[in-house]
């Protein structure tokens, strides 16, 4: 819900926002801040796994997942460096998802969770993502020629208003149920079971 809507719009506005935020002489950094924000959302996907390997006695999977990033991302950073920063950056979105697939694929097997399953858990913020980036895409053609301030504010007013439009609107029987859940956290209550209006397990 937090992290996929921000990594999508370090995505499609990277350049806008080294240039707002670091300065023209930056601009070097805009396709590395692209490739690592796909990192970011891919890397948010993934941290259930070493909780669950953990607590159901798969530690080695766990360990093993990260001897073979080890070997992996290293080699990859040097064919990335290449193309200097950008290649590394590319480097972490190809070789973390290959590290981390067996893992990931023995989690859900662990959960009892199909492929399938687990997409319709995250679909709400994927699918809102998606949205949000396409529209803030269209934003930047249309202001193209704004002054860069100016449309970087409309970028970041008009993601947000999006992602938190179709959320709350489309799936707000789930944001209700991962409030609930927070809310049971933060009183250091054990999480209550909750399912959506369509019926999706929500916590176990």
């Amino acid at each position: 819900f937090f992290i996929l809507p921000v990594a999508g719009g370090l995505a499609v506005a990277a350049d806008d926002i080294v240039l707002v935020a670091l300065g023209d002489q930056w601009r070097g950094a805009i396709m590395p801040l692209r490739f690592l924000a796909v990192y970011g959302a891919i890397r948010s996907l993934a941290l259930m796994l070493s909780p669950v390997l953990i607590a159901t006695g798969h530690a080695r999977r766990n360990l093993d997942r990260t001897l073979i990033a080890v070997v992996l991302m290293p080699i990859l950073f040097f064919i990335g460096s290449r193309w200097g920063l950008t290649g590394v950056a590319a480097g972490w979105i190809v070789g973390y998802p290959l590290a981390s697939l067996p893992a990931y694929l023995l989690t859900l097997r662990l959960l009892q969770m199909t492929p399938g399953d687990y997409l319709r858990a995250i679909w709400p913020a994927l699918s809102a993502t998606l949205v949000m980036v396409v529209t803030v895409a269209l934003v930047r053609l249309v202001a193209a020629e704004w002054p860069l301030v100016a449309r970087f504010a409309l970028e970041v007013t008009v993601g947000a208003a999006t992602y938190a439009g179709l959320v709350f609107f489309q799936h707000r029987g789930r944001v209700e149920a991962f409030l609930a859940v927070l809310r049971a956290a933060r009183r250091g209550q054990a999480a209550p079971t909750a399912a959506d209006s369509t019926g999706s397990l929500i916590a176990p």
